[in-house]
């Protein structure tokens, strides 16, 4: 009993983490100004979101580490990284202005 016990709990943590969201905070690579309006998304699913004015967004469900992930903004080169492992902090990200 105590193993089953054991086992339901490690497989829902995970799940749990999951479940939290990822959070990103997307800046200008020259200004470090936050930019509003920018998107993060896993291309061709409808998990994604759009950053506030504090250059802020949340994914929730969070994805799988290292799924690819979309990041772009109006003016900016749009950037492909892979998602980090859930957690408290922010990721910052980096766009650079397109000429």
């Amino acid at each position: 009993m105590l193993r089953c016990c054991l086992l339901i709990l490690l497989l829902a943590v995970p799940a749990a983490l999951r479940a939290q969201g990822l959070q990103f905070i997307l800046r200008d690579s020259t200004t470090r100004q936050p930019l509003l309006g920018a998107s993060v998304g896993v291309p061709g699913t409808g998990v994604g979101g759009t950053t506030d004015a504090s250059g802020r967004v949340r994914l929730a469900p969070a994805p799988a580490p290292g799924t690819r992930l979309r990041v772009e903004a109006l003016g900016y080169l749009p950037r492909i990284i892979a998602a980090p492992a859930v957690g408290s902090a922010p990721t910052t990200l980096l766009l650079a202005p397109s000429a």
